[in-house]
């Protein structure tokens, strides 16, 4: 195994968040100043022209996920007022980011390039609502929300597309900790497939091939 540093940041503008490519041949990344799009094979690097509406306030990007096709993807933007994320898609040939959706995050891109999952309806403990729409924004539908004493996020589609799996924090009213369901795309009731204990402060995970049998690596 070989490690080799993208980025160079330093301490007064360090790197926020960071996802490479599909194809492996782009790394976007955030800090203070934007995104940043980096040829990772010749270091030429890119900076994503700043939005005029916010220039001169102090916004904040985070990388959510790529296309499949690796030509561009989609990033999430909080202005630091306290308000709720917005949607962005933002293409490796240059442009300024394209807002999708209002009062939404995004959270991943289905393996076919079809449906993006993103989280809206924000409660005083964190979003409540999983939503579907179409690569730009189009047929936007609620797929399924929870109460308001919880919370729903990260979610991953399957491999075949048809499933969600996400956090939903607490399991139970009272309880403390992460549960992690799947649900199927086109409905019925939620399957836990991990309880809470051991899972109080995850936030993220890998999948592999997300059909049973499951295999998910809690981080």
């Amino acid at each position: 195994m070989k490690l080799r540093q993208l980025t160079a940041n330093s301490s007064e503008n360090p790197v926020g968040t960071g996802a490479i490519s599909p194809d492996g041949k782009y790394l976007a990344y955030t800090d203070l100043r934007g995104i940043h799009i980096k040829l990772i094979e010749t270091g030429e690097t890119q900076t994503t022209p700043q939005l005029e509406s916010f220039k001169g306030s102090r916004v904040e990007w985070r990388i959510a996920c790529w296309f499949p096709d690796s030509t561009r993807f989609l990033a999430n933007l909080k202005l630091q007022r306290g308000q709720h994320p917005s949607i962005w898609t933002v293409s490796v040939l240059g442009g300024a980011p394209r807002k999708l959706r209002d009062e939404a995050g995004a959270w991943s891109i289905s393996r076919n390039g079809s449906l993006i999952a993103f989280a809206t309806n924000y409660g005083s403990v964190g979003p409540r609502e999983i939503w579907l729409m179409g690569p730009n924004g189009e047929q936007e539908r609620k797929l399924f929300d929870t109460d308001e004493n919880s919370s729903i996020g990260a979610a991953q589609f399957s491999t075949d597309g048809q499933r969600l799996v996400y956090f939903k924090s607490p399991e139970m009213p009272g309880k403390l900790g992460d549960a992690i369901q799947t649900r199927d795309l086109k409905g019925g009731p939620p399957t836990t497939l991990v309880l809470p204990r051991g899972y109080a402060s995850s936030r993220g995970f890998l999948i592999d091939g997300l059909s049973p049998p499951w295999s998910l690596i809690g981080g």
